[in-house]
């Protein structure tokens, strides 16, 4: 199987911006609007992505926040 789409290419596109500024996550605004209460992040310049319309808004994410949730069968 093959995935494909306007969200795998911005995800494609996103992770190649990391990797060019050595940044090792770099996520969506959408994604960082669903992802903002549980992972600490740092907005980015607006990006310009191959193949992606209009700038792109970025995250780095830098940590993971405290949510008060343990992990099931003591997994860390």
């Amino acid at each position: 199987y093959t995935a494909v789409g306007d969200a795998v290419n911005l995800a494609s596109r996103l992770q190649n911006a990391g990797k060019e500024l050595g940044i090792p996550i770099v996520i969506s605004q959408t994604t960082h609007e669903l992802t903002h209460d549980m992972v600490q992040s740092r907005r980015l310049a607006p990006m310009t992505l191959h193949g992606i319309t209009g700038e792109c808004q970025a995250f780095e994410v830098t940590g993971l926040r405290d949510t008060g949730v343990s992990q099931a069968d003591g997994e860390q």
